[in-house]
C-alpha cells in the first residue's frame, strides 16, 4: 500500500522496472546452458575455432541495468585466432582487419570465411556460425542481426532471444567484433562493467536501481524524439554523474537530480569510457530540445507535488512516470 512517494516508487520499481528474480535466475541458467552447447563445437572440426576462455557476458542484462521484460541476452563468443593477426585502423575503430598469417599454408576452418586477399570476412564468419547453431537442441531460428554484427538465436524453450557476437581477444586487451560490413571493430565491454560496478559499490548498491528507474522513465516519452534513443548513452551519462557524487540520498531525490543532470549535460560531449568510440552523444538539436522540454515539464510536476495533498502529490508523479505509478492509498 503506497502512502509516500518513496514507497510508491519502491512498489513501481518492483512491479514494473526490476526483472523478477525467478526469471533472472532462469535466464542465467539458460545462458550458461547455451554456452556449454557452443563449447561442444570445439570438438567438431567442421565449424570454427572457438575459445571459451574469451566468452564474455555483456550488455544491460550482464550489467544488471536492464528493465523488464527480459527480451534478449547478449553474449560474446570467443574465437581462437592463433592462425591470424590483425591491423588496427587508428583513424577508424570500426574498420579494422584480420588476416591469415603469411607463414600459414593451410587456412583450416577459416577457409570459407576468407576474402581473396586472405583477410577474414566477418559476414562470412557470421553465416558459418549461424549454420553451426542449427545443431543446438531446442533450436527454433537464427538470423543475422540487422546491424550485421551478431546472430539472434531463438530457442523454443525460452521467451527471450540470445544475441551472439563472435569475437577475438587481442594481446592489447581489445576485443574485435564484426563491424557490419565484412570487417572488424574494436570494443571492450569489460571496462563498461568495471566502471558501473565501481560506481554502484561507491553508492552501497543503490546506483543500478536508479539507472533502471531512469531508463524506465526514458521509455515513457510522449514522443520518440523526446527521449535518449541509446540506453547505453543514458547509462554512461548517469555513471559520469554518480562517479563524481559522494552521497546518495533517497530515490525520489536522486531521480530528480538525475533528470537535472541529463538536462544540463545533454548538449555536451559524452566520451566513451572505453576510450574507443569517442563522443557517444549523437542526438540532433531537435532531439535535445525536445528532451529538455520534457525534462523541464517533469521537473515542474515534481516541484508542484511539494506542499499539496497526498492525492495531488501522487497525481503529479504519475504525470512523470506514467499510469503504472501507484495511486495514493490513504
Amino acid at each position: 500500500m503506497a502512502r509516500t512517494i518513496q514507497s510508491a516508487l519502491k512498489q513501481m520499481i518492483e512491479e514494473n522496472v526490476n526483472m523478477p528474480q525467478d526469471r533472472v535466475k532462469r535466464a542465467r541458467i539458460s545462458r550458461d546452458w547455451l554456452l556449454e552447447r557452443i563449447e561442444n563445437f570445439e570438438k567438431n572440426t567442421q565449424y570454427l575455432y572457438f575459445c571459451k576462455k574469451f566468452n564474455l557476458h555483456f550488455g544491460s542484462f550482464a550489467r544488471r541495468t536492464k528493465v523488464r521484460p527480459i527480451d534478449d541476452i547478449d553474449i560474446m563468443i570467443g574465437l581462437n585466432g592463433y592462425l591470424l593477426y590483425w591491423y588496427e585502423n587508428i583513424d577508424d575503430y570500426k574498420n579494422c582487419s584480420i588476416h591469415l598469417k603469411q607463414d600459414v599454408q593451410d587456412s583450416g576452418l577459416w577457409k570459407d570465411c576468407l576474402n581473396e586477399d586472405k583477410s577474414l570476412n566477418s559476414t562470412k564468419l557470421l553465416n558459418k556460425f549461424k549454420s553451426a547453431l542449427t545443431n543446438i537442441s531446442h533450436y527454433e531460428n537464427a538470423d543475422i542481426h540487422r546491424k550485421q554484427q551478431a546472430i539472434t538465436l531463438k530457442l523454443s524453450s525460452y521467451e527471450w532471444n540470445f544475441d551472439l557476437v563472435p569475437c577475438f581477444h587481442t594481446t592489447s586487451g581489445i576485443y574485435l567484433i564484426p563491424n557490419g560490413n565484412g570487417k572488424w571493430m574494436k570494443t571492450n565491454p569489460e571496462k563498461d562493467q568495471d566502471l558501473i560496478t565501481d560506481v554502484n559499490q561507491k553508492h552501497n548498491g543503490n546506483f543500478l536501481e536508479l539507472v533502471r528507474l531512469v531508463k524506465y522513465w526514458n521509455t515513457k516519452a510522449f514522443d520518440r524524439k523526446a527521449k535518449i534513443p541509446s540506453s547505453y548513452l543514458l547509462e554512461v551519462m548517469l555513471t559520469n554523474c554518480y562517479s563524481q557524487k559522494e552521497y546518495f540520498d533517497d530515490v525520489p531525490f536522486e531521480f530528480e537530480q538525475s533528470l537535472c543532470y541529463l538536462k544540463d549535460n545533454i548538449w555536451n560531449t559524452v566520451n566513451d569510457p572505453k576510450d574507443i568510440e569517442g563522443n557517444l552523444n549523437h542526438l540532433n538539436d531537435e532531439e535535445k530540445i525536445n528532451l529538455i522540454s520534457r525534462i523541464n515539464n517533469d521537473l515542474e510536476n515534481i516541484e508542484n507535488s511539494r506542499g499539496v495533498s497526498k492525492e495531488k502529490e501522487f497525481k503529479y508523479w504519475k504525470e512523470v512516470l506514467g499510469n503504472e505509478f501507484p495511486d495514493y492509498e490513504g
